[in-house]
């Protein structure tokens, strides 16, 4: 006769049954838990862009309306004596992180060896110090300008608030690999005089520009200091090249 004390365990089909249970829950509720990181992750990084946004809005009222300017390779001239701060170095004072240059979802890039920016070592000896922080790799930047706005690719020189037509969506910067991403991928010349030109286009393949960093898209910063989300899509003008939002500089293109 058994006792009535006697404990009865779990027999091997239930606990084969317990464990596909949490098997196949953890297959549920895993994903939705790596989409709320990233979901996450994206909403930091526009916070990111909204404050870098604001600080240039904030230069730029301390040097007479006029954007910072942040021409390729990095030097303005040939003259050592004024070389060129990394775009971050002239927005630092405004914002005090250096971790604010970081995207969340990419671990960055200091700076490209050749430039001559103030930090880099192949500034003159007594530029090799940044003026902000210990050295240009503590930036681990994952935000890339716009070259047609913020580095003279089509002006050769710094622009004003006041040459900007529709600052809302001009873009300023945005998630990319490099300082400098933001070179047209696509130019076309229309024929009447206009030219359409897209913010970081580029191929399918070597996503050199706009890689689609959160969910099939990106993060931006305007020329109005504000900050959104915006789907990549196939420019209209070529079957290959994709892009974001129209680059516009003209103050007289609508």
């Amino acid at each position: 006769m058994a006792s009535r004390n006697e404990i009865r365990g779990f027999t091997l089909i239930e606990l084969l049954v317990v464990i596909a249970i949490i098997a196949i829950l953890a297959a549920i509720l895993f994903p939705v838990f790596a989409q709320a990181r990233e979901r996450a992750r994206a909403i930091a990084c526009i916070s990111n862009l909204q404050q870098i946004g604001t600080a240039t809005m904030m230069y730029a009222q301390d040097y007479d309306e006029t954007l910072l300017y942040a021409p390729y390779p990095g030097c303005y001239n040939n003259n050592p004596n004024t070389p060129a701060l990394y775009y971050p170095d002239m927005l630092y004072p405004y914002v005090k992180s250096a971790a604010l240059f970081k995207d969340p979802d990419y671990d960055g890039y200091p700076f490209w060896m050749y430039t001559c920016f103030v930090g880099s070592p192949t500034e003159p000896a007594q530029f090799q110090k940044s003026p902000n922080v210990n050295s240009l790799g503590d930036y681990h930047l994952g935000y890339g300008i716009n070259e047609l706005l913020l580095a003279g690719a089509l002006t050769g020189g710094p622009i004003t608030l006041a040459g900007i037509n529709l600052p809302a969506q001009t873009g300023m910067y945005s998630d990319g690999d490099y300082l400098w991403n933001t070179f047209i991928g696509y130019y076309l010349d229309a024929g009447d005089g206009t030219k359409h030109t897209y913010w970081l286009s580029s191929d399918q393949v070597s996503w050199f520009y706009g890689v689609p960093r959160h969910f099939g898209g990106a993060n931006f910063s305007y020329a109005d200091g504000h900050a959104k989300f915006a789907k990549l899509t196939l420019t209209k003008e070529s079957p290959v090249f994709w892009g974001y939002y129209r680059v516009r500089i003209n103050p007289q293109e609508n």
